[in-house]
Formats: C-alpha cells, sequence, structure tokens
C-alpha cells in the first residue's frame, strides 16, 4: 500500500497507459521485496592487498606524469669568462686597440691582478696596506665600465689633461672616476678613495704600454 501511495505522489503529474503503469508497479515491488545481499567481511589479506596497489599507484604516478611533460630545454646562459696574465705586456698583446695605463699610483700600492673581462676589457688592480685596491679599466667604446653602481654622497666633474672626468665619492675622497675619449672608456676605483690631486694626477699619467 505504501508502494502505491508513494507512486502515485510521483506520477501524478506523468501521463502513463495502464500497462506501463503495471510493469513499472511490478518491478518496483520486486525490487523492495528482494533479498539485500551481505555485507562484505573485512579481510586482511584484502586489506593488504588494497593498499599494495595503492602504494604502487602513487610510486608510478610521478613517472607517468614525467613521461606525459614535454621536455623542456634549459635557458642558455652566457658568461664572460676572466682571462688572467702574469704582465701587462701580455694583456696588450692580447687587445685589439691601444692599452693606456696610469704611470703613475700613489705610493704604497703594487701591482696586483691583470685580467681582460668580457673579451675586450682590460682591467689592471693595484693593491695596498690593508687589503685597499685601486682598479683601474678601459675598453672599446663610450659607456660606463666600472661596473659601480654605488650610490656616493656626492657626484663632481674634474678636468685631468684632456678629458672631463666624472667624479663620485664621500667627504673629501674620490671612490670612483668615470670617463671617455669618445672611442675609449675608462674607470678608476679607489677601495679607500683618493683625493682629486692624486685622482688627476693619476688619469694625467696615462700613456701607451711602450711609452
Amino acid at each position: 500500500m505504501e508502494t502505491r501511495q508513494a507512486y502515485r505522489q510521483i506520477m501524478d503529474a506523468v501521463s502513463v497507459t495502464p500497462e506501463v503503469e503495471r510493469r513499472v508497479l511490478a518491478g518496483l515491488r520486486r525490487s523492495l521485496e528482494a533479498p539485500r545481499p551481505a555485507p562484505l567481511r573485512w579481510q586482511p589479506r584484502l586489506a593488504a592487498a588494497c593498499a599494495a596497489l595503492l602504494l604502487c599507484g602513487a610510486a608510478a604516478l610521478p613517472l607517468w606524469l614525467d613521461s606525459r611533460a614535454p621536455a623542456e630545454t634549459p635557458p642558455v646562459q652566457v658568461t664572460w669568462g676572466a682571462q688572467q696574465f702574469s704582465s701587462v705586456g701580455e694583456l696588450a698583446d692580447s687587445l685589439s686597440y691601444p692599452l693606456l695605463l696610469p704611470a703613475e699610483v700613489p705610493d704604497g700600492y703594487a701591482l696586483d691582478s691583470i685580467r681582460c673581462l668580457r673579451g675586450q676589457l682590460a682591467e689592471v688592480v693595484w693593491q695596498g696596506a690593508g687589503g685597499q685596491s685601486l682598479t683601474y679599466r678601459m675598453a672599446p667604446g663610450a659607456e660606463d665600465v666600472s661596473g659601480d653602481f654605488t650610490a656616493y654622497g656626492w657626484e663632481d666633474t674634474l678636468t685631468a689633461g684632456a678629458y672631463t672626468v666624472t667624479c663620485k665619492g664621500e667627504d673629501a675622497l674620490v671612490f670612483l672616476a668615470v670617463w671617455s675619449d669618445g672611442t675609449y672608456s675608462f674607470s678608476l676605483h679607489a677601495s679607500a678613495g683618493l683625493t682629486t690631486g692624486q685622482t688627476a694626477e693619476l688619469i694625467e699619467s696615462l700613456s701607451p704600454l711602450d711609452a
């Protein structure tokens, strides 16, 4: 009786033939009266097998994903190595332009490092007491070759020989000087600073290596 009432409530808005209604009711009655299957009993062996299957699937998933992912080509990285030299003569011979070097450096500094960067950037370093250093650079072009982007306390220009030099520093000392003659660019970095007089004197002493 309850089955018929539930069915009637659902089918109120549906128009069917008596034969279709009879078949639907018969099928619904059989499904309600059929014995329910016994619940599955938990078996240790079945549990172990399921666990092993899950573990295998988890282990294989990354390999499957990797096999589907398209291969990526690592980006090409271009680096410029530094070529070391044992003398400024060897450095000059390796360059495609005439190397100019300061003939005079402040007292207490000795030649320490000679190398070529980025193919045509000459760098010569003098080392002083307490780890102080003077780094001189020269390269073709008109761009800043110092590699020093420090925000110093002041910036000014001075004239040294035929060059107009941009100087940057702290207090009364010059820590960085950069200049260009339109064909070549130069820079001088002093880790402990130089006076403007020392900076001008060093730049004015620039000369070809064989002069």
